[in-house]
């Protein structure tokens, strides 16, 4: 199955032999197996920033999974190529994949990939404007129970966790927002990982817009933490400006600039 971005580091050590795999003279045609790898090696380029190379990757592993028309290689097709569409702008695309990924699942696939299937959908529509956030908020809401009764992992609970705080964030109910965020930082590591950098990001923002604004330049001050052992990537130059908008929205210029500097260096500029 595709993974998510907390689930990926075990992958890495085999990429590169992925890479070389899926693109030599003698490639083997595609099956169920080499497609859910090749979705694995889109993530890689999603990870990196070559976001040009994910698109024409995914437009490929679509349709070898439209030819073979298994459940399997539509679902991985389908699930990782949304990710690429939403973060590459195409909003309308990503939800007609992850769409067609969800109706494949619940007919084929067991109850705990289901859960993750509802989890990134709703968090696509979310994200894209097709969801209104207090729909989006009931809905994971409901999926909190789902996941606990499949036995998901503590990465893919803190997903959840983190979206429900968006939605409730988006929906103006801010304490709810506020407990979700620190119940999904609380499941991950310590240090290291762009989902705690997003928890605390909200929480900041959070924390700014009810009058504690102290409190949330502490906790956007300590994004760093999480930011900092990761590779310098497009992906992280994204997570970077944000960190130096909500320091800026907080007033703290001199964090702002260091913030704003790290996601051009990032970046290559």
């Amino acid at each position: 199955m595709p993974r998510l971005p907390g689930e990926r580091a075990a992958e890495r050590g085999r990429r590169g032999g992925g890479r070389q795999f899926l693109s030599g003279n003698a490639r083997q045609p595609w099956n169920d197996l080499l497609v859910e790898l090749a979705a694995t090696l889109l993530m890689a380029y999603y990870e990196r920033g070559d976001m040009l190379r994910a698109r024409q990757f995914a437009a490929e592993l679509l349709n070898a999974a439209d030819a073979l028309g298994t459940p399997r290689s539509i679902v991985a097709a389908n699930w990782n190529a949304s990710i690429i569409a939403r973060v590459t702008g195409h909003t309308d695309e990503a939800v007609t994949f992850i769409e067609r990924a969800l109706a494949v699942q619940m007919e084929h696939g067991q109850p705990r990939n289901t859960a993750r299937m509802r989890l990134q959908a709703t968090r696509t529509r979310l994200r894209s404007g097709a969801q209104d956030p207090v729909n989006a908020r009931e809905a994971l809401r409901a999926a909190v129970t789902e996941f606990e009764q499949t036995s998901t992992s503590t990465i893919d609970q803190a997903t959840l966790y983190l979206e429900l705080a968006c939605a409730e964030y988006m929906s103006h109910d801010l304490d709810s927002a506020a407990e979700h965020a620190r119940a999904s930082r609380s499941l991950l590591p310590s240090f290291g990982h762009v989902a705690g950098a997003e928890a605390d990001l909200l929480l900041a923002r959070i924390y700014g817009a009810v009058g504690r604004t102290e409190e949330g330049r502490e906790i956007a001050a300590g994004v760093e933490g999480w930011l900092s052992p990761l590779p310098d990537t497009r992906r992280s130059a994204s997570h970077w400006y944000a960190t130096a908008e909500t320091m800026e929205q907080l007033g703290d210029a001199g964090g702002a600039v260091d913030a704003y500097r790290r996601a051009l260096a990032c970046a290559g500029l």
